[in-house]
């Protein structure tokens, strides 16, 4: 399986970042105006509970932007991957794993480790514990941007 350079950036930079960045613009702005409502008002009403609820949905949505960020994927040059040889030893599911498709399916982020290295790859199901793979990942994200078997 291959993947674009383009789409992992996508999905785990700009749109995390993208979220990260709205997020704390509605915190910000949902607390500036309870603030103003509570000092205004002296009373908490079903309004000033829907901007808290408000304000707790934006913290969830920060949190889970934060938790989807790779920073180092904008420092990594697609065209200087690294070939890498070995048999899986381990593989762990993502938490809040980005939506990804290839051929028409969905695709799973896995965690994947290779001669006690973990590295982040994307499958269809098809690789299991024990499977001898080729992969070429970026060097500084250890994003697996193709993943073959070797038989």
């Amino acid at each position: 399986m291959n993947f674009e350079y383009n789409d992992y950036y996508n999905q785990l930079y700009k749109m995390p970042l993208m979220t990260i960045i709205i997020a704390a613009i509605m915190i910000f702005g949902i607390l500036s105006v309870l603030v103003i409502y509570i000092n205004k008002h002296r009373k908490v009403n079903l309004y000033a509970i829907g901007l808290l609820l408000a304000c707790i949905f934006s913290s969830i949505l920060l949190v889970t932007g934060v938790n989807g960020f790779n920073a180092e994927i904008k420092h990594d040059n697609p065209t200087e991957s690294i070939q890498l040889r070995g048999v899986i030893s381990d593989i762990r599911t993502v938490s809040d794993p980005p939506r990804f498709y290839y051929e028409d399916q969905m695709v799973i982020p896995k965690i994947i480790t290779i001669n006690e290295v973990e590295y982040y790859c994307m499958t269809i199901g098809t690789i299991e514990v024990g499977d001898n793979v080729e992969i070429y990942y970026l060097e500084n994200s250890k994003v697996v941007l193709s993943i073959s078997l070797i038989e």
